[in-house]
């Protein structure tokens, strides 16, 4: 693509901001049959390309196994997206200690395991809120409750327990209050909150706990002389990731950390929207895009097809730096093409 490496010569010699030593750190979305995808590919060789062209080194990085039993739901589970966590924050802390820069990107729920990887590295994470039981109660308040908003998204209560009960003990009570309702009302709410929500939220806590001891014993092997936690991590993107704000204290950004965040959605991607929001959080540093693809045909993608798009891919690590009159705290529409540059507009 002669147009692209004209491109990058052009803005590596313009702009002043891009980091030239930073580590580009990559991974992978819920379940185990995509992860060869993301170790490589030509979407992961695209993004490799345009890095090294800016300075720029990558690496991919798994954190679920590739070996786990559940392939389509594993890392459903906030534990199991807390063990990813702690390997990207180990990953994270091996470049760092290289002196070097780290620009995070995450796909759908690996965006997850990246911004609680962050999380890790701050020393003023060690307390969590009572926040787990929110996807669990959300996913079974939207795929089972009538809505127009989710017509076409309705399970039967037998698919939805299929779900929900992957790595989760329920009861036989709470399994047959679940199939028995026709509808998710405040006492079938209140009867689960009542059942599993102090027995999971005590799981993740404890898989909380170990994790945070796990990294701060590492980042002391690491920097004996102390770590500084602060915009410790330069960029991070994410695409296609379910947002929960407040509500999901482990996987929310924690903008100490994070220097700056860029958030790429698609207003056809349904998938956040089930348990979450595509946005993230309203901050100085963050942005929020509203990805297209072929936008001459008004072409907003699914979930499955803009993370890992090819069209993406070669331009992920240089926006904003592309783009002359970005401002961060703000909304744009980013379209992409397959043979130009894409070009972006504030919503």
């Amino acid at each position: 693509m002669k147009f692209l490496k004209i491109f990058l010569i052009f803005i590596t010699s313009h702009t002043l901001s891009l980091n030239l030593s930073a580590t580009v750190i990559i991974t992978h979305g819920m379940g185990t049959n995509g992860i060869s995808y993301y170790q490589k590919s030509s979407y992961i060789n695209s993004i490799k390309t345009s890095a090294k062209n800016i300075g720029h080194s990558t690496k991919t990085v798994t954190w679920l196994s590739e070996k786990d039993p559940n392939e389509k739901y594993a890392g459903l589970l906030p534990k199991e997206r807390i063990r990813g966590a702690v390997k990207i924050a180990k990953k994270i802390l091996d470049e760092l200690q290289k002196e070097g820069a780290v620009i995070l990107v995450g796909h759908s729920y690996g965006g997850q395991v990246m911004k609680c990887a962050c999380r890790l590295l701050n020393p003023n994470n060690k307390k969590i809120e009572d926040s787990f039981i929110y996807d669990l109660i959300q996913i079974i308040k939207t795929l089972i409750e009538p809505s127009k908003t989710h017509e076409d998204k309705f399970l039967k209560p037998s698919e939805i327990i299929s779900i929900i009960s992957v790595g989760w003990h329920l009861t036989n009570g709470i399994i047959s209050a679940i199939e028995s309702a026709h509808v998710v009302n405040e006492n079938l709410i209140k009867f689960i909150k009542q059942n599993i929500s102090l027995s999971t939220n005590e799981e993740i806590k404890q898989e909380w706990a170990k994790a945070f001891d796990e990294i701060t014993k590492y980042k002391k092997q690491l920097f004996p002389k102390g770590f500084d936690h602060r915009n410790s991590v330069t960029m991070l993107y994410t695409i296609g990731t379910i947002h929960n704000g407040s509500n999901d204290s482990i996987f929310s950004e924690d903008m100490d950390v994070i220097e700056h965040y860029i958030n790429f959605y698609s207003d056809a991607d349904n998938i956040p929207t089930l348990i979450g929001n595509r946005t993230a959080p309203t901050h100085t540093r963050v942005a929020n895009l509203s990805v297209l693809l072929e936008p001459e045909k008004n072409y907003a993608p699914t979930h499955q097809e803009f993370s890992g798009n090819i069209q993406m891919g070669p331009w992920i690590t240089l926006i904003p730096n592309m783009f002359k009159n970005f401002v961060w705290g703000k909304s744009y529409g980013v379209c992409f093409f397959k043979n130009k540059p894409p070009q972006i507009k504030m919503l």
